[in-house]
């Protein structure tokens, strides 16, 4: 679905269709010029609603997009401006613009230009066209650059032309260039405006116009509540990603249908929480277009809103917007580029226990968070049929020792017992009274313990190039107890 390559589909100087554009800009022309007399008459007209940029009272960011509503002070909804016929939803039709009907006969008299404006007028055995949606689409172009040009008070016909140039490659690139965003939840991240991760993968401060353009919509059938979506301050990007787009339609269904490639946003999210302590979990997929765009709402980014789900601690969904939520500061990220790079380049096993911590946070259930550890543990830690507790227990008291953490090595054997202690009696069925483990005259939370060790172990394997395996740890012990001879 999506791959890395050269810029091909980033907006070009020159319209790619001359005679269409030539057609295209007397109907932007007229099309605003009826509508505004028509504003000017006094008569009822559509209105836009517009995200405004707010925060709440923990200092989350709160906008959400109220799509339905028409306030009596927002900009024209030039959407509603002009159709088939006057009416309900239109508030001039065709006839009144004679410069939109010239550009529908071009599209009609244009089969393979009408397949990629409409890609919808055309019916499925590909035996006809329906008239209608095509004549809707021409309207929709027009109108589109109307309202932008509006919004952004353009209305030079190089502005105009700048305006087509974004829509007409969205719709005849064969090629498009996007950026995956992806807000994270309830983190802030202080320090951090724009920290680079690796060549195409950053963590960027998310500005005004972006938040706003992404805000969810506060009667959407999601489960995921629009205030948990908006509470983010920065967004994980993975930059220049190129999708196909053989038209509009098909390709927001192939978007909706296959997804696209979120293993390196996951990635950075498990080296952040590696590094931080901290979970790091999303709840918005967004595009960012480069260079083109399907659509705007006002004056606000082209963002895309692809998908909205729950990949964060259940916690979260508990009005979690309403408190201060965590921080991570720069310093914490200083080893991020190393970091991220060792995970993307380690072994399989490495990558597994890096995923097991990630989904150790997005369950419910104290069992399933301790297994989810231990999977990774003995990832990290294992060896063929080896996975004996003591072995285990060897391998990361060595591994913890030698790493940033210089860790007891008792502390750490102990640590390691007591989980799998803890494991077992999961596993097997044992009744269980509590959820804590035993260790040096306290008692703590299985799963808080687990997820200590695992993080720390990913930290110690990662923070070195190349990562350590079981075999190296193995050799350590025996340097240990044999040291080499002079």
């Amino acid at each position: 679905m999506t791959h890395k390559g050269d810029e091909s589909g980033v907006l070009r100087p020159s319209p790619r269709r001359d005679d269409l554009w030539h057609v295209v800009l007397p109907a932007v022309e007229a099309t605003r010029r009826a509508g505004l007399a028509y504003e000017a008459s006094g008569k009822y007209i559509s209105r836009l609603s517009v995200p405004k940029f707010t925060l709440n009272d923990a200092g989350w960011p709160s906008m959400t997009d109220r799509d339905i509503t028409s306030p009596k002070d927002g900009p024209i909804n030039w959407t509603y401006m002009v159709g088939l016929k006057k009416g309900t939803f239109a508030a001039l039709e065709v006839e009144d613009v004679p410069e939109l009907r010239i550009l529908i006969e071009m599209l009609e008299s244009d089969p393979d230009l009408a397949d990629k404006v409409s890609p919808i007028s055309q019916d499925r055995d590909g035996s006809g066209r329906d008239h209608s949606h095509l004549a809707w689409a021409a309207m929709g172009l027009v109108t589109s650059i109307v309202a932008r040009a509006e919004a952004l008070n353009a209305h030079s016909r190089a502005e105009l032309q700048a305006i087509y140039l974004e829509l007409e490659t969205g719709i005849l690139a064969k090629e498009l260039v996007v950026d995956i965003v992806v807000p994270v939840a309830l983190v802030r991240f202080d320090g951090i405006d724009n920290l680079q991760i690796s060549e195409n993968v950053r963590l960027e401060r998310l500005d005004e116009p972006t938040q706003c353009a992404r805000a969810a919509s506060a009667l959407s059938p999601s489960r995921v509540s629009a205030y948990l979506v908006a509470a983010a301050t920065h967004a994980i990007v993975v930059e220049g990603i190129h999708i196909g787009n053989p038209n509009s339609l098909e390709r927001e269904i192939r978007l909706w249908q296959d997804g696209l490639d979120l293993s390196r946003i996951e990635a950075a999210c498990q080296s952040i929480e590696i590094l931080s302590g901290v979970h790091i979990g999303y709840a918005q997929v967004c595009l960012r277009p480069r260079g083109w765009a399907n659509r705007w709402k006002h004056d606000l980014p082209p963002l895309v809103r692809l998908q909205e789900l729950a990949r964060f601690d259940p916690s979260f969904e508990n009005a979690g917007w309403n408190g201060r939520g965590a921080t991570v500061d720069a310093d914490k990220l200083s080893r991020l580029p190393t970091v991220f790079e060792n995970s993307e380049n380690g072994s399989p096993r490495l990558r597994l226990a890096a995923r097991r911590l990630f989904q150790s946070h997005l369950r419910e259930d104290e069992e399933d968070i301790v297994i989810d550890t231990c999977i990774g543990i003995e990832a990290l830690l294992g060896q063929g049929r080896d996975e004996l507790t003591h072995r285990m227990g060897l391998r990361a008291a060595i591994a913890l020792k030698r790493s940033s953490l210089d860790a007891n090595p008792r502390v750490t054997y102990e640590i390691l017992k007591k989980t799998y202690e803890h494991r077992s009696r999961i596993v097997h069925g044992a009744i269980r009274k509590t959820t804590k483990i035993a260790l040096f005259n306290e008692r703590l939370e299985a799963s808080d313990v687990a997820l200590y060790l695992l993080r720390a172990l990913l930290l110690s394997a990662l923070e070195q190039s190349p990562a350590w395996t079981p075999e190296d740890l193995d050799e350590k012990i025996l340097e240990a107890m044999y040291p080499p001879t002079p």
